[in-house]
């Protein structure tokens, strides 16, 4: 069973397979978990990963 995604049905549908899409809410809730966890973060940096 194909799972419903709306972003990429709207990409096709329009045609604009490079257009990027940020979900805000999940960005948000990253930045706020690394405040509270610093660990977190520095394991993040160590890899060069970039919140």
């Amino acid at each position: 069973m194909k799972r419903n995604n709306d972003i990429a049905n709207l990409k096709e549908a329009l045609r604009l397979p490079g257009l990027a899409y940020v979900d805000c809410a999940a960005r948000q809730e990253l930045r706020l978990a690394l405040q509270r966890w610093p660990l977190l973060a520095e394991l993040l940096a160590v890899r060069g990963v970039e919140p």
